[in-house]
């Protein structure tokens, strides 16, 4: 059996969707009048969520961390402003909301100002803020941690506010990926440089509505039972994802 397609790995060959999905969310950052958007990754242990996370990591507009605390994000605002930066990378949600109640709690109201809606001005005894600051967040978990109800990840603010990636292998792909890694044939990451400029987006009327059944679709997928969602901030995301192109320089 040969785990190769097109001579790349297959961890590669099927990864790549989601890397597209990636760059766009970082492209969206330069999108004129709009929030960048925020994205989390929901794959198994092993899939390759923080390997497709490095490949983008690197581009200027991009600080990744591979842990956080609402006071070591609220030190590096300055870096944040002074670069230009767009979004942060953290690679696993597990670990910073692993942390004990009180640095959990401060950082969900940290990340539920920052992302999307936008810090305005803050005030308090170790930060503060006089300029808006927005900022989009990517970063990844598992399918067991965040549904799971302990942890009640759902609930949460910014977690909501977050454009769902959801993705796993199939048996046969995992039989074929083994073979790939046995036969060292999983190669090194290769990063990706993105050359992006501030865009407006002339939107489309038609296609617009034809993506209220993925915005509806999406939200229930992820409501497992509770509150019935209100899809209106998911089609603004899937608008910015569907019209903006990465590739413009």
């Amino acid at each position: 059996m040969n785990g190769k397609a097109n001579g790349k790995p297959l961890i590669e060959v099927k990864t790549m969707p989601i890397l597209e999905i990636l760059k766009r969310v970082v492209a969206s950052g330069f999108v004129k009048n709009a929030f960048p958007l925020s994205a989390i990754i929901v794959a198994p242990v092993g899939a390759g969520k923080t390997t497709s996370l490095k490949r983008i990591a690197f581009n200027d507009n991009i600080l990744a961390l591979s842990d956080v605390t609402p006071y070591g994000l609220a030190k590096l605002l300055p870096e944040i402003k002074a670069k230009n930066v767009k979004h942060i990378i953290i690679f696993d949600l597990v670990e910073p909301m692993s942390r004990n109640r009180v640095i959990v709690n401060s950082l969900i109201g940290f990340l539920n100002s920052l992302i999307e809606e936008g810090i305005f001005r803050i005030s308090t005894g170790f930060i503060e803020i006089k300029e808006p600051i927005k900022l989009g967040l990517i970063t990844a978990t598992t399918k067991k941690e965040l549904f799971d109800k302990r942890r009640g990840w759902l609930g949460i603010g910014f977690i909501s506010r977050m454009l769902p990636i959801s993705y796993s292998f199939t048996e046969v792909d995992v039989i074929q990926i083994l073979e790939d890694l046995a036969n060292q044939n999983i190669k090194d990451i290769s990063y990706e440089t993105l050359k992006l400029k501030e865009k407006s987006i002339k939107e489309n009327p038609e296609i617009n509505k034809l993506l209220i059944p993925y915005a509806q679709t999406i939200d229930a997928s992820i409501s497992k039972g509770e509150d019935k969602p209100l899809p209106f901030r998911r089609l603004n995301q899937l608008k910015v994802l569907l019209n903006f192109n990465p590739t413009l320089v």
